[in-house]
């Protein structure tokens, strides 16, 4: 998933683009496509057995495809390489008003990265994955520097257990730390953020005095082709919308400007980890 930009990291280039500091310089797309490649050899498989999905939004889909170019596709082949853009939704202005980006034209914003499963459809990357014969799918985030991409061990034990879908988790830093928990909510698996954990339950203990609720869902998923196919056709349509409050830069009523310093509306989100209760097996 790389539709962001790195505006929190002082960057307007996309996420993966971005220079972390490490001594070789290399970005995280490179160390992403690196890994890849070191995968395929591992495996003993040829050049371009391991496709890339990457999906892209409004914002950063030309400079994306334009930095694998220039790079090479950081030594894969350019036919594996799949870009698809996410779809956007409009933002919206407190009191209700629809934001405009400027007169005669809405403020949109991508719409999420639950978005990704209408994209992967519209785009023809759902197509791709099945002539090329996918059966599993690893799924991350472009801004986790630490990503072991394509995980042999964790797709192999998800494939071994015919799993339709599995997350990595970690354990919660603290009982308070601002990050969604993955637990049973009426026997289905479900992400629960942490603004929906009161302060009770998100302290509560077992008897060996360590967080109840403690996994940290990281965005890291597996799917099987199977499952990602109904999460297209059947649930996309069905997931819940999620209101995130945002500085939202519009234009008024007189066509002036406005960048606000605090959040002044809010923006309509896609959760990815939404399809989760709809899987048979869990992991």
């Amino acid at each position: 998933l790389a539709g962001g930009q790195g505006t929190r990291l002082g960057s307007s280039a996309p996420k993966g683009m971005y220079d972390i500091g490490l001594p070789s310089g290399k970005s995280l797309f490179r160390l992403q496509g690196e890994k890849i490649r070191a995968l395929e050899r591992v495996a003993g498989a040829n050049a371009g057995a391991v496709p890339w999905y990457v999906m892209t939004s409004d914002a950063t889909d030309a400079a994306t495809r334009a930095y694998f170019a220039a790079e090479r596709y950081f030594g894969l082949r350019e036919d594996q390489v799949i870009f698809f853009e996410q779809a956007v939704a409009p933002a919206f202005l407190d009191g209700g008003a629809v934001a405009l980006e400027s007169k005669g034209r809405v403020a949109v914003a991508p719409n999420g990265n639950g978005g990704v499963y209408g994209a992967l459809e519209s785009s023809g990357a759902l197509a791709d994955m099945r002539r090329r014969g996918v059966k599993h799918v690893y799924q991350y985030c472009v801004d986790n520097a630490l990503v072991k991409v394509g995980d042999p061990e964790f797709v192999g034990l998800c494939a071994l257990r015919g799993a339709d879908c599995a997350s990595k988790v970690v354990p919660k830093s603290h009982a308070h730390e601002k990050v969604g928990v993955l637990a049973l909510r009426g026997g289905k698996p479900q992400v629960v953020e942490y603004s929906e954990i009161d302060a009770a339950t998100a302290e509560r203990v077992d008897g060996d005095g360590r967080l109840v609720f403690s996994a940290s869902h990281i965005c890291v998923n597996y799917f099987s082709a199977s499952f990602l196919e109904r999460c297209a056709s059947e649930l996309a349509e069905r997931m819940p919308l999620h209101v995130a409050r945002k500085k939202i830069p519009h234009v008024d009523g007189a066509g002036v400007s406005v960048s606000p310093t605090a959040p002044n509306g809010v923006k309509l989100e896609l959760f990815i980890f939404d399809t989760f209760p709809f899987a048979q097996t869990f992991s």
